[in-house]
């Protein structure tokens, strides 16, 4: 049971205030798998433990001998207490059409938002070094537009791409990290056409981009995650496609990102940050408004976290992807306001989870987690209405795929149905997974 477990919940109360911290080739493929689903029941989590001054202090794991010793639903493994995860069946899949899309150079990006306005969703590509310029977009909708941009960066550089409205004109705006040298850029929409608008250069790369309110100024802000000093920075709006120089979240430290979602319903960015390799707390800051962030109730888990993801689809979701020995499992919370949480749901996968997004993939109102894989393939789980996961689907990418895509989903082709969209990373293929 090692690799299909999770501790229980040791908690900590609110400890300190932070700073301001072509034409397209079609094919067809399916899948056949079927399966009853399974979910797993929640389970009574420890309670706080205290120091001898009676404040709240971050337990370890409770400490047992035997199951008796944990609360309902835990067991006792190795001297701690851990919530057993439930195996998720595969789902019933009907087959799908995949579109292949050329692109200039694997992709480093990717972003899903309408750029031109006719209601249908656009995929957004960075490609660096392609077509004959430093940093290049593709653009596909209706059409495959390539945009050139020599002056974002090097053309052997990694980006990341995120996007949100920078400039107040109701229009989806991209935001650019790379290095070569470093820096955060606004590339403000102007009738699908981008122009540079605001740049910061940074000492280190930035990685892991959220476009997000975090101030009151009713602007939006940037979130990116320094990969070299492994915590959080803000990148505050100006509201004319500007940024403000990053401000480091120190108390948040994480290497894999943060799930970046409204826990307590006031319209501003709270997080929910990944550990370290070694760490076993998700770190939960919740917005002060004024570009700053307070430090809540963390949420315990085992190490071996890649990533933290967050909805506020139909209410507040959290959930965290774990690898332990190659084994996949992911645990579910659903939020209950104020930045509380149900009891945790523990579920194993047949593969380790690694980045993704929740969407409502099968338009049932209750969140889809969408994942890549180590493997040739992309895992879809689909939520219930517990706010745990039901059972998985697994979508197969061209044989020899070997880095894991970068993977998302929306309405793309204006169906009314969600696609998966698939952006390889090791060949210059973006893939469109229709029903």
């Amino acid at each position: 049971m090692k690799n299909s477990s999770w501790y229980g919940g040791a908690v900590l109360t609110l400890v300190a205030a932070l700073g301001c911290p072509n034409s397209p080739a079609t094919g067809d493929t399916e899948d056949t798998s079927s399966g009853e689903s399974t979910t797993a029941a929640p389970a009574t989590t420890a309670g706080p433990t205290t120091s001898g001054t009676g404040e709240p202090t971050t337990g370890e794991p409770p400490q047992c001998q035997d199951d008796a010793e944990c609360d309902g639903g835990y067991a006792c493994e190795e001297g701690v207490c851990v919530l057993p995860a439930a195996p998720l069946s595969p789902c019933p899949a009907p087959p799908l059409e995949v579109v292949t899309f050329p692109l200039g150079a694997p992709a480093t990006g990717l972003a899903v938002l309408d750029v031109n306005g006719d209601m249908r969703n656009d995929v957004i590509t960075a490609e660096p070094g392609s077509h004959g310029v430093n940093f290049h977009l593709s653009i596909i909708g209706n059409e495959i537009y390539y945009y050139g941009i020599s002056s974002v960066g090097d053309p052997t550089a990694d980006y990341s791409l995120a996007a949100g409205d920078l400039d107040g004109d109701a229009q989806p705006d991209l935001v650019v990290a790379g290095g070569a040298p470093n820096k955060v850029v606004v590339l403000a929409n102007h009738d699908v056409s981008f122009d540079l608008t605001g740049e910061v250069a940074t000492d280190n790369l930035m990685r892991a981009l959220a476009v997000a309110r975090v101030d009151g100024d009713a602007f939006s802000d940037v979130l990116a995650v320094d990969s070299a000093a492994r915590q959080l920075v803000v990148f505050r709006g100006d509201g004319m496609g500007g940024l403000m120089p990053g401000q480091a979240i120190v108390d948040v430290v994480t290497d894999v990102g943060a799930a970046v979602l409204d826990l307590d319903g006031n319209g501003l960015a709270d997080l929910v940050g990944a550990p370290l390799p070694a760490g076993t707390d998700l770190t939960v800051a919740r917005g002060d408004g004024n570009g700053g962030f307070m430090l809540d109730t963390p949420l315990v888990v085992p190490p071996g976290v890649t990533r933290v993801h967050g909805s506020n689809l139909g209410g507040v979701h959290l959930a965290a992807t774990r690898i332990e020995d190659g084994a996949g499992s992911v645990l579910a919370w659903r939020g209950q306001g104020n930045a509380a949480w149900s009891e945790p749901m523990a579920f194993s996968t047949s593969l380790p989870l690694l980045g993704g997004s929740f969407v409502d993939f099968d338009g049932d109102d209750a969140p889809d987690l969408v994942a890549a894989t180590p493997s040739d393939s992309v895992l879809v789980l689909f939520g219930d209405d517990a706010g745990g996961f039901q059972c998985e689907r697994s979508y197969t990418l061209p044989s020899g795929t070997a880095a894991p895509p970068l993977v998302t989903a929306a309405d793309v082709v204006g169906s009314f149905q969600v696609e998966l969209v698939v952006a390889l990373a090791d060949e210059p293929t973006l893939l469109l997974f229709s029903p």
